[in-house]
């Protein structure tokens, strides 16, 4: 009964650490190719200062 209820509680902090991991922060936005072409759709917001891609 032990094992059983040892597993159980293993199988739930297993389950909530993954779905806790997978949460991410989408805003509706908007990126401006160099073409002049828009694309639009959902992006991952990570509150960046700046953009990580200019380098």
């Amino acid at each position: 009964m032990k094992k059983l209820i040892f597993g159980i509680t293993l199988c739930c902090i297993i389950c909530f650490c993954l779905k806790a991991d997978a949460q991410s922060i989408k805003k509706k936005g908007y990126i401006v190719l160099n073409k002049g072409d828009t694309l639009q759709g959902w992006i991952n917001y990570y509150n960046w200062e700046r953009n990580p891609f200019d380098y």
